[in-house]
């Protein structure tokens, strides 16, 4: 008969099976380990019988997992205790990156805590519950912590993607940019353990994002008879421009990685795309040839972006301001879209951005927005696939 237990110990139950199967073990194997019959563990495994400390720590040693590990993701082991005193060494190793420590409430909301180099900085998250961010914390910790175990067959992109998703859908008032790169982000840097975590980011981070977007919008576009599909999913190089007849046009790096298709009289038909760039210092300059000869060609591109860039002293106070500068005095990278019209319009998801006037020198814009039923991207893009749809006479 199945005895009911704690929360805490079917998590643990859940993850030693996770980790057993994770590391191709099977039940035959620990009991022969442990000198009992494979029903034993079976039983054990849907919680009819109760380890004791012993038995799981010989546990934890047969499926490649430490005690400590088990006990922290499944909650036995407080954050504080455990993974803090490890974010303290990191820090100390890594003074260039600014990690979590804590968060304090107050009136509006509360404010994250950051540690750079044995200093304290306060992130302000106004509207936000301070109890709903702990709740994320926990989750995304576990949800990184778990890729460092053996045999673990989760990408580190869609974890990340995970992550995000999650903290956007439960903290909908809270900056965009600063959930991604104050939250998500720092914590991966903290928690990632396998190799370097910064050199971990670049490689999974963009494709995250991406994965992000599918999941956000493609519910939302798809009653528009809009879908999306990803670069990297299609296992294909350069599949969307070699679609539109434009993969020998464009040289060098630059490429298309998220695709829009819209249903025509014979089926899904390509009618633009959408460069996603957590920081536009991510190459975005590599972006332009291909969106420029996109929109040459009478395809629509679009630049998604958190606009995530902030400086720790003395350039700066961790402060997320992004990098499109102000109507007055405009970066590089704002120039593409008001001055040069490289894409036919910047979505930015940091709400410290500071949108276009109605009129540009280009007749382009950037639009901020939310994750929100007001969101510009899916209303613009909507109707362009409207005008490009009659227009093509699709």
């Amino acid at each position: 008969m199945k005895i009911t237990y704690t929360e805490k110990y079917n998590r643990l139950l859940d993850l030693l099976v996770k980790q057993r199967k994770n590391a191709n073990i099977n039940q035959q194997f620990l009991a022969n380990l442990f000198d009992v019959n494979q029903s034993i563990i079976s039983r054990y495994e849907s919680c009819e019988l109760r380890l004791d400390i012993e038995l799981l720590a010989r546990w934890c040693e047969a499926i490649d997992i430490t005690l400590e590990s088990a006990l922290l993701l499944s909650g036995y082991i407080q954050q504080e205790t455990s993974n803090f005193e490890e974010s303290k060494q990191n820090v100390s190793t890594n003074s260039d990156v600014a990690y979590p420590i804590g968060a304090n409430k107050t009136e509006s909301g509360f404010n994250l805590i950051l540690q750079w180099q044995e200093k304290n900085f306060e992130i302000k998250f106004p509207g936000s519950e301070i109890k709903k961010y702990k709740e994320i914390e926990k989750t995304i910790t576990n949800l990184f912590s778990e890729l460092n175990l053996t045999g673990q067959k989760k990408k580190n992109r869609d974890a990340i993607a995970e992550a995000l998703h999650l903290a956007i859908s439960l903290m909908p008032e809270a900056n965009p940019s600063d959930i991604y790169h104050h939250i998500v982000y720092r914590l991966y840097l903290r928690e990632y353990k396998r190799s370097n975590s910064s050199q971990s980011w670049a490689r999974a981070g963009g494709e995250a994002l991406e994965l992000f977007f599918k999941w956000h919008y493609a519910p939302l576009l798809a009653p528009h008879g809009i879908s999306i599909q990803l670069g990297f999913e299609s296992g294909k190089k350069n599949k969307f421009m070699t679609e539109m007849g434009l993969a020998d046009e464009v040289a060098g790096s630059s490429k298309l990685d998220i695709c829009l298709y819209g249903m025509g009289k014979n089926g899904l038909i390509p009618f633009g795309g959408v460069h996603a760039k957590a920081s536009l210092a991510e190459r975005v300059s590599d972006d332009k040839p291909c969106s420029e000869r996109m929109m040459m060609a009478g395809y629509k591109s679009y630049l998604f972006t958190l606009d995530a860039k902030s400086f720790p002293p003395p350039t700066g106070n961790l402060i997320n301001l992004g990098e499109l500068g102000t109507i007055q005095q405009p970066s590089d990278k704002r120039d593409y879209i008001e001055k040069h019209g490289s894409f036919d319009a910047c979505f930015s998801y940091n709400t410290r951005t500071i949108p276009s006037d109605k009129k540009t020198a280009s007749g382009k814009h950037i639009y901020v927005s939310y994750f929100d039923n007001n969101d510009t991207l899916i209303t613009l893009i909507t109707d362009d696939w409207k005008k490009w749809k009659a227009k093509n006479k699709q």
